[in-house]
């Protein structure tokens, strides 16, 4: 391969503004990152230390103010760590973001313990015949890494309300003979499901809803499905879910008569579109909704050597997921710079906690041995 073709693909090199100051440009596949160099990456993170380690010096735990500063800039840090790592691991991948590796260290650790609990949730879904499929960003990671994006730790899955309401009854006979819990009500994201160890989240599930309303376009959803956000967030506050005003049951109730409310007509059959349930959104969370025949018939692929399912169509499904165009071209590297950089990505600020991660490892193996499911995590 010629060296003008590979410098197309990939290349570095400083560039000079009209001030005189100099910047690293990275051309990556027709798309140019850039970040100024007259201060070096490493040069400002040892001066975020200082400014860390001085704040720490004397620190009293009435000092909000502190802590909160203190709390900013570890973010900081993480994300021009983040970056830092980033920009080097550009160069060793030559442009293919499937060649990108694994996570290392307690980000890793974070996600063998959660790929495991996720094995176990699995097993008891095939079990008792429930269908389920990843979701967002775990989709995403199955379909370009066959397992975690590198940089990420969450696992998300859905069902549809069907197979969501036998699910819940399941967990509920299941989960109080193992080191798991359902946790519903603890978090801002109130009213769907979360299994968690101790505190330790490990898999959110979501529920869906159909549509079988022909004349309704994807736009059109999209615009009715937020209306009856708004109204499912008005009147079942997560405050009130936290404070016992509400309860989920009263807000499930109710869910059917607010699509309808807004235009939706919500079925639990199989009809033209699935979308998110409200109960499965945050009060600002974007729809989620498909065409049906772009998630059946469920197929199975590998996620970290686990057998899991996902939507038939993945690559159209992920175009679709949060809304149009989310992930941009997910062929690709997403276009990165430090403020999309979640302070997670690529470093792991769990030192405090590998005790714990540790612990909850082995008591996940020891869970999955006990069941017979061996899988093998890398």
């Amino acid at each position: 391969m010629s060296k003008s073709l590979l410098n197309n693909i990939f290349s570095v090199k400083n560039v000079k503004n009209k001030k005189g100051v100099i910047h690293k440009v990275v051309s990556l596949m027709g798309l140019k990152f850039s970040f100024r160099q007259d201060i070096s990456i490493d040069t400002k993170i040892e001066a975020l230390d200082t400014k860390i380690k001085v704040l720490k010096k004397g620190l009293k735990k009435t000092d909000k103010a502190a802590k909160k500063e203190i709390k900013k800039l570890n973010n900081e840090k993480n994300k021009l760590v983040a970056y830092s790592s980033y920009l080097k691991i550009l160069a060793e991948c030559g442009g293919d973001i499937r060649k990108y590796p694994k996570a290392t260290g307690n980000l890793r650790l974070l996600q063998i313990v959660r790929a495991k609990g996720l094995a176990y949730i699995v097993h008891l879904l095939n079990k008792n015949n429930i269908e389920y499929w990843l979701e967002f960003g775990t989709l995403l990671g199955a379909y370009r890494h066959k397992g975690f994006i590198p940089w990420d730790s969450d696992i998300d899955i859905s069902m549809d309300r069907t197979n969501y309401n036998r699910a819940k009854e399941v967990f509920a006979k299941e989960l109080p003979n193992t080191p798991l819990r359902v946790s519903i009500g603890e978090a801002t994201a109130g009213y769907f499901v979360k299994i968690r160890i101790e505190n330790l989240l490990l898999v959110d599930i979501f529920a869906y809803d159909y549509s079988d309303d022909e004349t309704l376009t994807y736009e059109d959803l999209f615009e009715k499905w937020r209306k009856a956000r708004t109204e499912f967030y008005t009147k079942f506050t997560v405050e009130d879910l936290k404070a016992g005003k509400c309860t989920i049951d009263e807000a499930n109730e109710q869910l059917f008569d607010i699509y309808k409310n807004n235009g939706i007509s919500a079925t639990s059959e199989k009809g033209k579109w699935i979308f998110k349930g409200l109960d499965s959104a945050t009060k600002n969370s974007m729809p989620s909704h498909h065409l049906t025949e772009t998630l059946f018939p469920l197929k199975t692929v590998k996620f970290e050597n686990i057998d899991v399912l996902v939507p038939n169509n993945t690559k159209e499904f992920l175009n679709y997921c949060g809304y149009k165009g989310y992930y941009g071209d997910i062929e690709k590297f997403p276009d990165f710079n430090v403020s999309r950089i979640h302070g997670s990505a690529l470093t792991c600020d769990k030192d405090e906690n590998v005790e714990k991660l540790n612990r909850y490892n082995n008591q996940l193996s020891e869970l999955l041995k006990e069941n017979d499911i061996d899988i093998v995590m890398e």
